[in-house]
């Protein structure tokens, strides 16, 4: 086998690939990669899942992309900016498999959409995936590919982008919202499908409220390994995580990793072990797309 592809995504977007909820996954290019690909969490060192890449439609114009918010999960306050940019055109993921332990690789210099990954990491991969491991890898820029997507007649593109592929993930699905027309009011978003980042120091944290309570922190968020505050919170708790193999060493000596996801039983609990030190999680936990707070969502 010879390198396969791993595609870089930044947060929130690949949270959101990973719980299902985003299947759409917005480019400025087409892609001829069809296939299972590693997914990988920008700037974290990290392969976080596998997802197949199953299609690639045309370019997306205003009217299209609002009424495709439930897709591509951009919210209409940054949708003009998107497209301005040329992020418009959809490739179609599916069959979403989060890894419970990340996979570390080595970053290329240079790589920003695609690296190519060493054929021991697919192995790495397919050990823990087990029977949902792809059974064949889309591999690198000299493997033969497939047609990249063609213009189609009005009347495809309505058939094509009205019934989507379905998402295949080994958790359950979020219900489906109904978007309004693209210049409706539109209520607050909720909490539940808004990704909230945490930075204390040299730490970085992505997480969400829980469907079933507590809050959920993303695996890939680092945490302080030694606050700065005299009053601790949660000791036990961090040596619990510890213990657990969830805390793990970071490469930077002064932070741990979540190797997976974790379900705190507040935001304030997950805040103050990620910084070490007593926090007020509705108060830090920010909407890092509108700067919002929790307590902001909590309150709306």
């Amino acid at each position: 086998m010879s390198h396969i592809k791993g595609l870089i995504i930044n947060e929130p977007c690949i949270s959101l690939v990973l719980n299902g909820q985003k299947i759409w996954e917005m480019r400025k290019t087409q892609t001829s990669i069809r296939g299972p690909i590693a997914l990988i969490r920008k700037g974290s060192g990290l392969i976080v899942g596998v997802v197949d890449i199953v299609d690639c439609l045309p370019t997306l114009d205003e009217s299209e992309y609002a009424r495709h918010e439930n897709s591509h999960h951009i919210p209409p306050s940054r949708q003009l900016r998107a497209r301005l940019d040329g992020w418009s055109v959809p490739w179609v993921f599916t069959n979403v498999r989060q890894l419970l332990q990340p996979v570390p690789y080595r970053h290329p210099n240079g790589a920003v959409i695609w690296v190519n990954l060493q054929p021991a990491i697919a192995d790495t991969i397919s050990r823990q995936l087990g029977a949902n491991a792809p059974s064949d890898w889309q591999e690198g820029p000299e493997a033969a590919q497939t047609p990249s997507c063609q213009p189609m007649d009005t009347a495809s593109q309505s058939m094509r982008r009205e019934e989507p592929k379905t998402t295949v993930i080994s958790h359950p699905k979020p219900e489906p919202k109904t978007s309004p027309p693209p210049h409706a009011s539109r209520p607050p978003e909720r909490p539940s499908t808004t990704i909230f980042v945490f930075r204390p120091e040299l730490a970085q944290a992505y997480g969400r409220p829980h469907r079933d309570g507590g809050f959920v922190v993303s695996a890939g968020s680092t945490a302080m390994r030694h606050g700065s505050p005299a009053v601790k919170r949660d000791l036990a708790e961090r040596d619990s995580l510890v213990r657990n193999g969830i805390l793990v060493p970071d490469s930077n000596p002064a932070l741990f990793r979540f190797s997976r996801n974790h379900v705190f039983r507040s935001s304030s609990c997950a805040a103050g072990v990620i910084r070490d030190g007593n926090a007020s999680g509705p108060s830090l936990w920010k909407d890092e797309r509108t700067g919002k707070t929790l307590k902001d969502y909590e309150a709306a």
